[in-house]
């Protein structure tokens, strides 16, 4: 083997590690965000319980008990409160 094919092999290895390792990175950057995207979400539904939960806390207590008649009843929602 001569030291120009030695050479071109040379640099296929280290342009495939090169290739490799930002590869990694590309998928690494995209978990970040994936996981970044999901706990927000998770964020968002949590602060929409508790928001939900205060309400609910506010009712009073004839309120909580038409709320309950009305839930176990299965009818569309009539925006009552």
């Amino acid at each position: 083997m001569s030291y120009a094919g030695l050479l071109l092999a040379l640099i296929k290895l280290v342009n495939n590690l090169f290739t490799w390792v930002h590869e990694r990175e590309l998928i690494a950057e995209g978990e970040t965000r994936q996981i970044a995207k999901e706990t927000a979400e998770i964020l968002r539904k949590t602060n929409y319980a508790k928001a939900t939960a205060d309400e609910i806390a506010d009712l009073s207590d004839s309120q909580l008990d038409d709320l309950l008649q009305w839930l176990e009843s299965g009818q569309p929602s009539d925006n009552r409160r």
